[in-house]
């Protein structure tokens, strides 16, 4: 059985409750046998744990926000993380100039108020990944 797990960077609650939802509907379009999976989402509203979970697990989607709790920052997690793995994240941010830094380094982006934006995008990284397992 494979196991679909997600990491939401994110230091608002109830955007990341929406995230949450955001993955599983996409989950639910790629109509994917229940059988076959299982999904895991954690959440973190801080940088450190973030950095400490992405090199801890094997996630198929991060979803991660610029301005984090304690002083953290979106950059300082893309900073420290393997580069092979920016292919895995949707940024959701309202820091403009952290979205376009984010664009500039490859890392699919997106301002939060265009978020549905990024189902496309976040299908297809869950694509890849789930190929490659």
């Amino acid at each position: 059985m494979n196991v679909i797990k997600a990491l939401i960077v994110e230091d608002n609650n109830s955007i990341a409750l929406f995230q949450k939802e955001f993955i599983r509907q996409i989950l639910r379009e790629l109509d994917l046998p229940k059988a076959n999976y299982t999904i895991e989402i954690e959440h973190t509203r801080e940088e450190e744990e973030a950095i400490r979970l992405i090199k801890k697990n094997n996630y198929c989607l991060i979803i991660l926000d610029g301005n984090l709790l304690n002083g953290g920052h979106g950059k300082n997690v893309l900073h420290v993380i393997e580069q092979g793995i920016f292919q895995k994240i949707i940024v959701a941010s309202m820091d403009e100039d952290f979205v376009k830094y984010c664009q500039e380094k490859n890392v699919r982006a997106f301002l939060k108020e265009n978020f549905l934006e990024a189902k496309g995008a976040s299908k297809e990284i869950i694509k890849v990944s789930l190929s490659q397992n």
